[in-house]
């Protein structure tokens, strides 16, 4: 995520050009917001994952395919109309100033649910198990 932000503000830093009319055969502002929002979630999911790069990208194609379908939208499509909002910087940077406000929002929301449990009470602090001292355990071997 942090790229496509990078690569947004560069794409806003290197251009003032007026909004365009939007042509008839690119997806609607809105449409395109939730699908980038989504896109960005998706991102984040894989990337938590840890896995290898090629890995990644793998199934990070086979579910961004499966996110286009739940939109309603064809990856032909949805590349031509990302690359008609990246060529117009307002109109890419108002729509980017949308997604982060709705990730923001939905970051803050996750941590605060996973501060409260679900009976509206601060979530309890986990057991974890005590580590133990590998000289003390075999102390303790020895003893027995």
């Amino acid at each position: 995520m942090k790229k496509i932000f990078l690569i947004i503000l560069v794409i806003v830093g290197l251009g003032c050009t007026k909004e365009a009319t939007i042509p008839d055969d690119i997806l609607p502002q809105e449409k395109m917001i939730e699908i980038l929002i989504d896109i960005h979630l998706l991102e984040e999911k894989i990337d938590y994952l840890k896995l290898e790069k090629d890995t990644s990208l793998m199934l990070f194609k086979a579910y961004e395919f499966e996110l286009l379908k739940e939109h309603e939208v064809d990856t032909a499509e949805y590349q031509k109309s990302y690359r008609w909002y990246a060529s117009e910087v307002r109109t890419m940077s108002r729509m980017y100033e949308t997604i982060v406000d709705s990730l923001n929002v939905r970051h803050k929301r996750v941590s605060k649910k996973s501060k409260v449990d679900d009976e509206g009470e601060p979530a309890k602090k986990r057991n974890r198990p005590r580590k133990l001292n590998p000289t003390k355990q075999k102390a303790d071997k020895e003893d027995e």
